[in-house]
Parts: structure tokens; sequence; C-alpha cells
């Protein structure tokens, strides 16, 4: 399993990768994808709200506020990220609400098969959703027992699921040279897995973290308290809350256990990265805090105030949720931040990246951190690396050699010590690139273009390359690396 998990079998991948095969654009088949992924989101979320407040009205208001604001509780801005690098996170969420959606319903056959399906999606997220279930399946009483055991037979969606899996698995193991775009960049001398710890101990970004943010901890805390306060007012909803309460609990016990475990040396289990499930709460939060008013709010009208001004009341929730979010948000700088990076980013210049993408390559492209995202958005242009985060090395470890090479050949950086500038940042500072790429001659642009089968470089405009550019536009330079260099 740990080879397949660091290979990154992935059902994503492969299907990106088909739909890239048939000539699809990639931003194309990524807006597709945020706009399935966001409406599996919005629909379970819809559905989970409308059970535990029994209101359309303030349903679809709380719904539209998670899209809205960044105002989330946990570490990560779930969901407010529809767009976003974290596809593979997000796909899986998805399926997990849209599993909960099935839950809401009763209907255990689709979401049995839906659990499995994840798996393929997402490893660790699958095999996160099924331990979930199951230890909520012994909470359960002999009634609802009953159901899921009678719909683990003849359940088409399970025979479905593990079909697709199968076929998945055999592409992954027997067909992977000829069917994924890897680079297959082999380095000479160290091993890959010694080069893997390093990563993770001077490299990686998420998995870099040992402090226990006491913030996180009392946001999930009232989070719980919250949960534990719907489940005693609402019985009929006890076993849908239940798994609430499994979930965020679960994932605190691993979050504070892979904090501990860090602490005292231990970095092996950093590999499966413990501390994502965390984000789960976000998902979960602006809905658990609108339900907990709504009912908090009907209880105090029921049994002090006894009036007919429910309608009013519903208005006064609605003011408070907000307040509460933007409350929440200031033990949320991460969010905060990540809505300032967004606001303030500059109006795209679609005449030059409409150049950029007629331009004919067969390699990929190096940029810097905002051109990085653009040229695959808005130029067809892949990068060789990218600046934003490459917090993908855990999942393909195929790319580690050239990862390694790369820093050494294009920031001068130690691999094995990287300097502070650098170290568990988890992206490419522009500053170091900039200082770095400078100096390089025309003969070294010539090297890396053939060592890296590269065609290209998009730069900012006041980066001062040793070749000319054939493009420029308001931000950046497009200078071409096939052919003869001048």
């Amino acid at each position: 399993m740990k080879n397949v998990y660091l290979s990154s079998w992935n059902m994503l991948d492969q299907v990106i990768l088909l739909f890239i095969k048939l000539g699809f654009n990639s931003y194309f088949i990524s807006k597709i994808l945020y706009l399935i992924t966001t409406f599996f989101i919005s629909f379970s979320l819809l559905h989970l709200t409308m059970l535990l407040t029994n209101s359309k009205i303030l349903s679809i208001i709380t719904v539209l506020l998670q899209y809205i604001t960044f105002f989330n509780i946990g570490f990560g801005d779930y969901p407010g990220w529809i767009v976003s690098p974290h596809l593979h996170f997000l796909t899986s969420q998805s399926m997990i609400l849209l599993g909960i959606f099935f839950l809401i319903k009763k209907n255990f056959k689709p979401l049995i098969g839906i659990i499995l399906l994840t798996i393929g999606f997402h490893i660790i997220m699958g095999l996160w959703f099924l331990i979930n279930f199951i230890i909520l399946y012994f909470f359960l009483n002999k009634e609802i027992q009953l159901k899921i055991n009678l719909a683990l037979r003849n359940n088409y969606y399970i025979y479905l699921s593990i079909i697709l899996l199968a076929i998945s698995l055999f592409i992954f193991l027997f067909l992977k040279n000829n069917f994924y775009l890897l680079i297959g960049f082999e380095s000479s001398g160290a091993d890959s897995k010694e080069l893997l710890n390093i990563y993770i101990n001077k490299w990686d970004y998420h998995r870099s973290f040992n402090e226990l943010h006491k913030n996180t901890l009392i946001r999930i805390f009232i989070i719980l308290l919250m949960l534990a306060y719907l489940f005693c007012k609402q019985k009929d909803n006890s076993f849908l809350i239940k798994f609430l309460i499994i979930i965020i609990i679960n994932s605190l016990i691993l979050f504070i256990f892979d904090r501990i475990f860090t602490n005292y040396g231990f970095v092996k289990h950093k590999i499966f990265m413990p501390s994502r499930f965390i984000n789960q709460t976000s998902f979960f939060s602006l809905v658990i805090i609108s339900s907990f008013m709504f009912q908090l709010i009907k209880d105090i009208n029921n049994y002090f105030l006894k009036s007919k001004f429910l309608k009013v009341l519903k208005l006064i929730h609605i003011i408070l949720a907000i307040c509460f979010c933007y409350i929440f948000s200031i033990l949320d700088p991460a969010a905060i931040a990540t809505k300032k990076s967004i606001m303030t980013k500059k109006n795209v210049d679609l005449k030059f990246w409409k150049q950029v993408e007629a331009k004919k390559i067969k390699g990929s492209v190096l940029t810097n951190f905002d051109s990085s995202i653009l040229s695959t958005i808005h130029g067809d242009k892949i990068p060789v690396i990218s600046n934003f985060g490459y917090d993908f090395l855990p999942y393909h470890t195929e790319f580690i050699f050239f990862f390694k090479d790369f820093v050494e050949d294009f920031l001068s950086e130690d691999f094995t010590e990287p300097s502070n500038l650098i170290k568990n940042k988890g992206y490419i500072p522009d500053e170091l690139l900039k200082e770095k790429i400078e100096t390089f001659s025309v003969n070294r642009w010539d090297y890396l273009s053939k060592k890296y089968f590269l065609s290209g470089l998009i730069l900012p405009l006041n980066w001062n390359i040793t070749l000319k550019p054939v493009i420029i536009g308001n931000n950046f330079k497009y200078y071409s690396l096939d052919g003869k260099l001048n």
C-alpha cells in the first residue's frame, strides 16, 4: 500500500490526463472539475443545514456565506478556495460531503459505493471516510445497523466502484509508463528514500509544523460544544450529528498526536500528513454555527419569549451568524491573508497571454510565483516546476531527483541544507530565483534548456535576463529557448 500511496495512485489524475489526451484545454478541465466539486459541496451542505434548521432560506444563505466569505474555522481556507491548487483534497472532500447527503437520506447503498470510490480519488481521505463510517456504525441503533447490513447485499454501487477501482489500479500498476506523462528524470547519487526524508524535513511546508496552535484547539472545542447542544436538542438527527462529532474528534486526536510525535523527533508518519484532517472542520463550521444559533434562538423564543415574531428572530439569527463568523475569522489569520492576496491581484493582461498561448512549444516554461499559475490558466503552458507550491513531491517520489537537481541548478541551493530563505517554505521565493537566474549566461540557458526540456521563460518585466524577449506584456516577458539563443 505504501508503494501505491507514494507513487500516487489517483483516479483523478487519470481522468484529467484522459481529457488532456482528447485535446481539452487544461483550464477548461479545471473549471469543469471545480464546478462539479462546488456543486457537490454546496448541494450537500444545503441539505445538511436544512436538516438541522428546517429552514430553506437560512440554508441557502448559509451556503452562500460559505463561498462569499473566507471566515471558516480551521487551518485552511476551505471551502472558500473554489478555484485553488488543492483540487485533489477538494475532490475527495466533495465526495465525502456527497456521501453525507446520502447519509442524511439514510440511503446507504450509494453511500457505501461513494466511500469505496473516494479511496481511488484520494487514498488517504477515502480510508479516513471509511474508518469514520465504521466507527459510526457501532454507535448507531440496531434498526439503522440492520439497514446498513442490508445495503451491503446485492449492492450494484459496490460492484461498480470495485470495477472502476480495479481498472484504475491496473492502469497504474501495469500501464503506468505508457499512460502517464512522466519526465523520468534521473540523477546519480543518493537513494530516493533518503532524499524524500530530507525533503520532508527541510523543504516541505505542510508537514513542517510542530506547534499545537491554541487558537485552532479553541475553535474546534467551541464547535464541539455547539454540536453537543444540537445533539441534545435534535434527537431525530442524532445519527448525523454523531458522525460530525466522530469526524472532528478523530481529526483533533490525529492533529494532537502528530504534533506530539513531531516534537519528540518522530517524523516518519509525516509522509501521510495526519494533520490534514483538521481542515475538515472548516467545511462544516459555518453550517454548525448557523444551525446552533438557529436552535438557540428558537429555544430562547420557546422558553422565554413565547412570541410569534419568528421571522424577526430569523433575521436576527442571520445578522448574528455573520457577526459570529467575523469574530472567528480574527483567530484565522491564514484566511484573512488569503483574501487580501486575492483582492490585490493585478488585472490579467489577456493580450499577452493570448500571444503566449499561440506559441507552439514542445517543452515546459520557467516561471516566477505569479506567472506559474497564469501560464497554466491563460497561456496553456506547463511550468517546469510549480513555483507557488511543490508539495506534490511526497505523492510523486519519481520527481525527487528532478527537484534536487532543479534547486541546485537554478537556485544554487544545497538540497541537504537549504538556506533559511527557502527552508520549509513550500514555494520558490521570487527574490531568490531572480538573484540567481539574472547571472545566467546564454550558454548557461542553452545547457539548462536541454537538460530540463525548457522551451521558454515567463518572467516579470523588471527581471534582467541575458536573453531577448519575444513577447512583452504589461506585467511579464516571454523568452524563447527553442532554436538558437541570442
